[in-house]
């Protein structure tokens, strides 16, 4: 595993730019840690950065992390959601949905009046499940 990877597992994930009441050098920490990842990067390793999200976009930086884990070859990796913040996992699956150009709804403004956000993100995680084996746990089959 890249150094600069192993780093930032070791310091956790993300901070929140809505809390963030420490020293501004740990954000260009963050940030010099993420332009050293070389690309593509190892399942592994994809692995180990869908953890490290926070709570938000850490100023702006989860967004870079976003990039490197989509250009990796085999994106989304098995278990890359088990321990991703729920802030960023669903927002993942609708990327990963968008990437592979499946619409389940049709165009927005085709939305129905009733339209219930619980129930596409059902749609997103059965297409996810039935895509990427592996990559969402499924609890009524034990893993």
């Amino acid at each position: 595993m890249q150094k600069a990877i192993q780093t930032m597992v070791a310091l956790g994930p993300m901070p929140s730019a809505l809390e963030f009441t420490g020293d501004p050098d740990e954000i260009s920490v963050w940030h010099d840690l993420l332009l050293q990842v070389q690309e593509p990067i190892s399942d592994e390793e994809a692995l180990a950065l869908s953890g490290l999200f926070g709570p938000d976009s850490c100023f702006g930086l989860a967004h870079i992390l976003v990039r490197i884990l989509e250009k990796s070859p085999r994106w989304p990796v098995p278990g890359a959601f088990d321990h991703m913040h729920p802030e960023w996992s669903g927002p993942m699956m609708s990327r990963i949905r968008n990437r592979d150009d499946i619409s389940i709804f049709g165009d927005i403004k085709d939305l129905p009046s009733d339209f219930d956000e619980n129930e596409l993100r059902r749609e997103l995680i059965e297409y996810i499940r039935e895509n990427y084996p592996g990559v969402i746990k499924d609890p009524e089959k034990g893993g």
